[in-house]
């Protein structure tokens, strides 16, 4: 059975993941950029069995303080999703690394991402669906 986890390398705001509408991860709200070096591992442990599953990453942009609602507000998001060997290093990328950054006005959710993830005897394929 092969294993697979997403790796954070950079939030700012707030993230979420949810697996089968299942929450993994919450960054919570973070005023300040959280830089994992190395990265933070999200395991995705609920693949372990065949079918179709929902991989989402919701992303918040937040601000600071009420003054600050009618400036924009930078953002940025990376991760990497991955395969890991049984020995627990990192194989390959199973979807191209994602780097989301730009301006928003503040306390807004950006648009999410999406993954569907087909697994079959052990494997899995990834695919970003787009909306």
């Amino acid at each position: 059975m092969k294993k697979y986890a997403v790796l954070l390398s950079h939030i700012d705001n707030r993230m979420v993941i949810r697996l089968n509408n299942k929450t993994i991860y919450d960054s919570g709200i973070s005023y300040k950029p959280v830089v994992f070096n190395p990265p933070y591992p999200v395991q995705l442990s609920g693949l372990t069995s065949p079918g179709t599953h929902a991989l989402r990453f919701e992303f918040y942009n937040g601000a600071a303080s009420a003054v600050k609602y009618q400036e924009m507000n930078p953002y940025r998001f990376a991760y990497r999703i991955v395969e890991f060997s049984p020995q627990g290093e990192v194989m390959r990328d199973v979807v191209p690394p994602v780097s989301i950054e730009g301006e928003s006005v503040p306390c807004i959710w950006l648009p999410d991402k999406f993954y569907v993830i087909r697994c079959e005897e052990g494997a899995c394929a990834f695919s970003e669906k787009k909306f």
